[in-house]
């Protein structure tokens, strides 16, 4: 309009388009989870035409794929799905047509369940022995429950076992120090495989003797001893062959039946180690005490003498005296009176 008659009035016509909001979003989620768990999902809808402002209310759903939820936060169930990795669009429709719609996309990995395990077995043992070894499998993602199922097999180094309970052979190991690795090896992608290191100490067999010998004799004898070797880790079974020698003292001989010479102590009580010394590292050396006493020789004596004579007479004495322990041999010296 012209305040002046000196110019007409004019018009034209303008369009004016008043459009919704232009939206975007943020999502956190747990992006990658363990297989058969759920994702909890928390979505902020931001209004780009309001200096990003966040929208409250106004929200139809969010799809997550071909699943709709009717809140901002909420779990996505990802049970259906196997272990992998899955791409999906994640959108959010407005209930409003003052605001966008708009949309991101979410990447999920569904990864195995991590897993560990429990070993008990038979650390040290002896030679030849079997170790019996019981693995108990538990799942770290669920609260480490016990993995029932699911198992492929268990090696110890380069042996496999298909259970969970089983006897490891040791018989061709010789004595020492061992390590392996012990591995569960699962047969189903939603259990990871996991491992540990045993230890195993392979040792001598333990054992005992008995000894039979003459524990008391005459001065100058040999004492016969007999010596039995036994295996406590076989049921104490006798031991034959695996000699090298036995000592009494700081005598030895080279089998388990010998004569011990005395002839060099004096009458007396004694009292030795006798020592077994094993030839093979798979037998434990063993020893005991053994108490020996020299005695005197017993003797005895005959007498010549006139037993009747008249008064006033002597009595003419011939003693002879005998080692009963020398065959009775007659004595020469030694005499005291």
């Amino acid at each position: 309009y012209s305040s002046s008659v000196n110019y007409e009035h004019t018009s034209t016509l303008v369009d004016i388009v008043i459009r919704a909001h232009l939206t975007t979003l943020a999502v956190s989620y747990d992006a990658e989870l363990p297989w058969g768990d759920q994702s909890a999902f928390v979505v902020t809808w931001y209004d780009l035409d309001a200096g990003s402002a966040e929208i409250a209310g106004n929200l139809d759903n969010v799809t997550v794929g071909s699943d709709s939820f009717g809140t901002l936060s909420f779990n996505y169930d990802t049970s259906a799905l196997a272990v992998g990795s899955y791409q999906y669009n994640l959108t959010l429709y407005s209930s409003s047509v003052n605001y966008e719609h708009t949309s991101t996309l979410v990447d999920i990995v569904i990864r195995a369940h991590l897993t560990t395990l429990a070993v008990s077995y038979d650390a040290e043992l002896p030679w030849g022995s079997q170790s019996s070894f019981v693995v108990t499998w538990y799942d770290l993602d669920a609260g480490s429950a016990e993995i029932t199922g699911n198992l492929d097999n268990v090696t110890v180094g380069s042996d496999s076992f298909g259970t969970l309970s089983f006897d490891y052979d040791t018989s061709s190991l010789a004595v020492g120090s061992y390590q392996y690795n012990l591995t569960l090896y699962s047969s189903s992608v939603n259990y990871e495989h996991t491992s540990t290191l045993v230890d195993i100490v392979i040792r001598a067999h333990l054992t005992t003797l008995a000894v039979s010998y003459d524990a008391e004799l005459p001065w100058g004898d040999q004492s016969a001893f007999v010596v039995t070797w036994y295996d406590l880790d076989a049921g104490s079974a006798e031991i034959a062959g695996n000699l090298d020698n036995v000592t009494v003292g700081s005598d030895s001989f080279g089998t388990l039946s010998f004569d011990y010479d005395t002839s060099a102590l004096a009458v007396g009580s004694y009292q030795y180690n006798l020592t077994l010394y094993s030839s093979s590292v798979n037998y434990e050396h063993t020893s005991t005490l053994v108490d020996i006493v020299i005695r005197a020789h017993h003797t005895t004596l005959a007498v010549s003498y006139d037993a009747e004579l008249p008064w006033g007479s002597q009595s003419a004495f011939v003693v002879t005296w005998y080692d009963l322990d020398a065959g009775s041999a007659e004595i020469t010296g030694n005499l005291d009176n």
